[in-house]
């Protein structure tokens, strides 16, 4: 993953942990090239903002942007 995409995370005991939105958006990314499986029918975004991902989304590439407007999130 590239330099600039690492951010989104927080300190958990000595641990960097995702903010959901953060972790949605790169698996996105992964899926988007091929190295993830995207299983949106299993996906449950009642923890993410789709505000912050379309927000964070912004740092990543078009394809990616493309791949979480068509996800079904509700906007909160």
């Amino acid at each position: 993953m590239k330099k600039e995409l690492f951010f989104g995370f927080e300190m958990r005991e000595n641990i960097y942990v995702a903010e959901p939105e953060k972790a949605l958006l790169d698996l996105v990314y992964m899926s988007a090239f091929g190295k993830a499986s995207l299983p949106v029918e299993e996906m449950d975004f009642r923890y993410a903002s789709s505000m912050k991902v379309f927000e964070y989304a912004e740092r990543f590439s078009p394809r990616v942007r493309k791949r979480i407007e068509a996800l079904p999130m509700q906007v909160k």
